[in-house]
């Protein structure tokens, strides 16, 4: 959650499926079980950095492929005004 292009919330869900699973249909836990700091802190630098560059107001996720502290951008989705950010991202 991002007011003009500044998070005031934020958190990392890991999904539980092995890659390729739609994230309408995983199963997301919160926080990430195989927790690494230096991915982690890679990851909200990353989100903060987009955030501020496109100045997001309002609910937004960001999908990573991470394996290690090895980390690849997937998507990003945006909330449209009164909208969820993705099916993974409730109202």
């Amino acid at each position: 959650m991002a007011d003009r292009g500044k998070i005031n919330r934020l958190g990392d869900f890991e999904h539980i499926e092995n890659a390729g699973v739609h994230s309408g249909d995983a199963t997301l836990v919160l926080p990430p079980r195989s927790f690494y700091w230096r991915r982690c802190g890679a990851i909200k630098l990353i989100a903060r950095r987009l955030a501020e560059a496109l100045g997001i107001s309002g609910p937004f996720n960001i999908q990573f492929l991470a394996r290690d502290n090895h980390i690849k951008g997937d998507r990003m989705n945006l909330a449209a005004p009164s909208r969820r950010a993705s099916r993974s991202f409730p109202r």
